[in-house]
C-alpha cells in the first residue's frame, strides 16, 4: 500500500513533501492509516 501511495503521487503533490526522513516517515504512517492497516509500535518499513 505505502509503494502504491507513492507512485499514485502526481508531480504536485510529491514537490509538496519535504525532503527529510521525518516527511516520509510521515506520508508512510498516513498512507497506511488511510486504508486502515495501522499497527500501533510498529513502523510502516
Amino acid at each position: 500500500m505505502i509503494d502504491l501511495a507513492w507512485h499514485s503521487l502526481t508531480p504536485e503533490k510529491a514537490d509538496e513533501l519535504g525532503d527529510g526522513a521525518d516527511d516520509v516517515e510521515e506520508f508512510e504512517t498516513r498512507a497506511l492509516e488511510e486504508v486502515g492497516l495501522t499497527v500501533e509500535h510498529l513502523r510502516p518499513r
